[in-house]
């Protein structure tokens, strides 16, 4: 059903690099929080890219490190768009927030196996609003003739805590992808959220019981 994930497929390894979490008492600066990129990238690949690691064990680490680094449910009702008040409407909201988490965790985790020597630079730091800054960063793959890639990340910092709010990948967007993706599956079933809930649920069990799954 979804043709592509939420981030175009060289994000799979910078994905997996955000997915760790802020230290305490981080700075609200543009100093902050590019280092705290920086350091969580290094601190993702240290820990989840071990080949003895079970699958059970990868989607563990993967989805401990993603719901420490970025704000899920902000992410997931803003890929929602204008459903989100529809779901919260018909007590929806609770199953999408999970079903997102899971079907997130559970692909991203297997695809971290793909991890080959990629190394990750954060390189700018600008502010895009008065609640976030946008830390510029390029992926290098170990094929040196391969020209690095853009990756911008949409920071916030709340209570001390540095989150991802968005990630954009040679400026595609990873939450305006996946909304897209989300709005084509709920006109094709319906218009309704619950169509949507349906296949998540199909996809997340299929994930599950398939040779990467828990």
């Amino acid at each position: 059903m979804f043709s592509r994930p939420f981030l175009v497929s060289v994000a799979l390894v910078t994905l997996a690099f955000a997915a760790v979490p802020a230290r305490a008492g981080a700075p609200a600066s543009a100093d902050g929080a590019a280092v705290w990129i920086q350091d969580f990238g290094n601190r993702a690949v240290e820990v989840l890219a071990i080949d003895e690691l079970t699958n059970h064990q990868l989607n563990s680490r993967f989805r401990t490190l993603f719901s420490e680094g970025f704000d899920i449910p902000a992410i997931a009702r803003r890929v929602l768009g204008r459903y989100w008040p529809r779901a919260v409407k018909d007590g929806l909201d609770e199953e999408y927030l999970s079903l997102f988490e899971d079907y997130v965790v559970l692909i991203y985790a297997s695809r971290f196996r793909q991890y080959s020597g990629e190394t990750f630079e954060a390189q700018d730091v600008r502010r895009g609003s008065a609640d976030f800054l946008i830390v510029g960063s390029q992926v290098a793959t170990p094929d040196s003739s391969a020209p690095p890639i853009r990756v911008d990340w949409l920071v916030v910092n709340t209570n001390d805590a540095y989150k991802i709010h968005d990630v954009v990948i040679e400026g595609v967007s990873m939450v305006v992808t996946q909304r897209s993706e989300f709005s084509s599956v709920i006109g094709q079933r319906g218009g309704t959220v619950q169509g949507l809930l349906d296949v998540l649920r199909e996809k997340t069990k299929e994930l599950r019981s398939g040779p990467s799954g828990d």
